[in-house]
């Protein structure tokens, strides 16, 4: 999946854009949005997945640290709310 996924990204990058018109940029512009919200979407599911399977500390990672429940944390910015 993620080969396909590169392939189509390095086909967006490769694009030039002063052929095209401001109705299509507006338009490639709102698709894109779209699918990078579906992508993210999936990312959070995929961190779920990660931190209730306790990947982290399955492969050695001990200095993951951990909330108030005992599992990992990621991404806390502040200790009050881990």
């Amino acid at each position: 999946m993620q080969d396909a996924l590169s392939v189509a990204i390095d086909d967006l990058v490769d694009v030039d854009l002063s052929e095209w018109s401001d109705a299509a940029i507006e338009a490639e512009f709102v698709a894109l949005r779209r699918n990078q919200d579906r992508l993210d979407a999936h990312a959070a599911r995929l961190l779920v997945g990660v931190q209730d399977r306790l990947i982290p500390a399955a492969i050695g990672a001990s200095s993951s640290r951990r909330g108030r429940s005992g599992r990992p944390v990621y991404g806390c910015m502040r200790r009050s709310r881990c």
